[in-house]
């Protein structure tokens, strides 16, 4: 048995469930997308960052939010700049975490004004 071909099918599924209930299952209750899944309790993770200038550095960033029309990840450092994270740079653990918070509605639906 492959235990990384099982670990990187586990995270595809969440993800798809995450992308999923962000973007189509959003649609169908508020007939929108325009706006982001906020989260009640954001996510905090430790993200590495290529940086052309300097050298490869790593800093703590929080999930805050998740955008209906694509799905993508958002999310801001610690001292409140704001990063665009990827789904890969979760670990299996980050990723059950926000996939039991989006598939136990606990976000608040924020919509574009």
């Amino acid at each position: 048995m492959d235990y990384q071909k099982v670990l990187n099918d586990l995270k595809n599924d969440l993800q798809k469930e995450v992308v999923k209930e962000s973007t189509c299952r959003i649609f169908q209750q508020m007939d929108t997308t325009d706006g982001v899944l906020l989260l009640l309790k954001p996510l905090v993770l430790h993200v590495e960052f290529y940086h052309p200038e300097w050298d490869d550095y790593s800093e703590e960033v929080r999930v805050t939010s998740i955008d209906c029309n694509t799905g993508d990840l958002i999310g801001e450092t610690l001292n409140g700049n704001e990063r665009n994270i990827r789904y890969r740079d979760l670990t299996a653990e980050n990723l059950l975490e926000l996939h039991r918070a989006v598939s136990t509605k606990q976000y608040k639906f924020t919509q574009y004004v």
